[in-house]
């Protein structure tokens, strides 16, 4: 009951919070670190701050409540703790019979005239022992089982061929003691002599089954035969089987009948690859969960990455402008409007250029031009962005005259830079080549390797 009420309230709170989107945006604006909130509004540039955190945090929540929601459900299931039946008395109630044995933890405490003592102890309780009428009937089941061991292996109590397997105990309750009338062919363990006759011989095999203090026994006739091949029926079959295939020349017929068994043939299933498929199925559930944890920290990454590469581009078609004479101002506006109708074509996200239609946006909004590229520089937050920024706001403040210049020097710099890049990239796609030439060897190996050893024939 309990664990239903706790699955209620799960599902109210999952509703809850599906409901008041808006409510856990604010939430969001008011609680979260204002370094967190930038970081957010830096790694997902089109998207509101408390949109990208509740679309990462839907998508974590929306696994922990399938978890948990499964978790629950368990519980619904589970067995419930055992009642109390131990009295102050010392009364403890015998579970019913068939019921399995009560394990029951107590507190045992104890005084005389100069002490006082207090022990804990675990005792096992019987079943109460059955009425007559469960106890006829549970002999009757024993002796039942008891003449299914007595042909289990052999076609029939008519004509027994192989040793059986006769044991102490059947089920749980009954002990079983086995006597045979002649056991020179066959002992009382159930094994069969090599001293039967072709013909065969009358066996009666007695079996006592007792319960406690009470025995009850019945005696079963057999037909015992000499003993026969002692493999079993799969070995047997399988021997048959191969000595058949091997017959004929254009074609193997394999036959229709075996140990009066009509057989039919039919190529196995692959069950196993529902299995793995199953696995597979689980662990990628929980890489899924943990990889959406992290999507934040992979698009910062991501985002270096891309400002890294943008950068020598973003100087250069600056300068390349600035010379043609267009202001800053004006190239700027330039490039945004180029990057938003590429964007629009191919649909690729470029975070340096994402940043300068960020600075755009405020300086169309208000924000003065210098302080704009200012704040540019320190949201990139690379050396060369800095430089960059620092260079363009001294300029609006100050003008310089020798920009051109030193705008020329970033450029060289910036070339500088992307060849340094495209050497890191080329280590990295070593790198990520080297697993796939390990394995491309390990199959010439394979190929080469294998060949040889099956023809030395070890």
């Amino acid at each position: 009951m309990e664990a239903l009420l706790f699955l209620v309230a799960a599902a109210a709170a999952g509703f809850a919070a599906l409901r008041f989107r808006e409510t856990i945006r604010d939430l969001f604006q008011s609680k979260l670190a204002p370094t967190r909130r930038e970081q957010y509004s830096l790694a997902f540039p089109r998207e509101h701050a408390a949109d990208a955190f509740w679309k990462i945090k839907k998508e974590q929540l929306i696994v922990a409540a399938a978890v948990v929601t499964g978790g629950v459900l368990l519980a619904l299931f589970a067995p419930t703790e055992a009642e109390d039946t131990t009295r102050s008395s010392g009364i403890i109630a015998r579970p019913d019979f068939a019921s399995g044995d009560l394990r029951v933890y107590l507190q045992v405490k104890g005084e005389n005239e100069d002490e006082a003592f207090e022990n804990e102890i675990a005792l096992s309780v019987g079943e109460r022992r059955p009425d007559e009428e469960r106890l006829n009937a549970l002999f009757e089941e024993g002796f039942a089982e008891g003449e299914r061991l007595l042909t289990a292996g052999n076609v029939s109590a008519d004509k027994i061929e192989h040793n059986l397997d006769l044991p102490e105990e059947i089920g749980d309750y009954l002990q079983a003691r086995w006597k045979s009338d002649a056991p020179e062919y066959l002992s009382s363990y159930g094994r069969i002599s090599e001293e039967v006759p072709a013909e065969g011989v009358e066996v009666h095999m007695k079996l006592t089954l007792m319960f406690q203090d009470v025995e009850r026994e019945r005696t079963f006739a057999l037909r015992v035969y000499p003993k026969a091949d002692e493999r079993s029926f799969s070995q047997r079959l399988e021997s048959y089987l191969q000595e058949e295939a091997e017959k004929g020349e254009a074609e193997a017929h394999l036959p229709s009948e075996f140990e009066g068994y009509t057989l039919a043939y039919a190529k196995p299933q692959a069950t196993s690859a529902r299995v793995g498929i199953l696995m597979l199925s689980l662990c990628g559930a929980v890489l899924l969960y943990v990889s959406r944890g992290k999507k934040l920290e992979q698009a910062l990454e991501l985002r270096k990455e891309s400002l890294e590469r943008d950068y020598p581009e973003i100087v250069s078609k600056l300068t390349l402008y600035f010379s043609a004479g267009m202001t800053i101002r004006t190239a700027w506006e330039r490039m945004v409007q180029e990057y938003e109708s590429a964007r629009e074509q191919i649909g690729c996200t470029r975070y340096g250029y994402e940043e300068m239609r960020r600075t755009l946006s405020g300086m169309q909004t208000g924000t003065f031009e210098g302080e704009a590229y200012g704040q540019f520089g320190r949201r990139c937050g690379s050396y060369g962005y800095l430089k960059l920024g620092t260079l363009l706001e001294e300029n609006v403040r100050t003008g310089l005259a020798d920009l051109p210049t030193l705008l020329e020097t970033e450029v060289n710099a910036a070339r500088d830079m992307r060849l340094l890049q495209a050497k890191q990239m080329g280590e990295k796609a070593k790198t990520k080549l080297l697993l796939p030439m390990l394995l491309l060897l390990v199959i010439v190996m394979v190929i080469v390797m294998v060949p040889a050893y099956l023809s030395t024939g070890v």
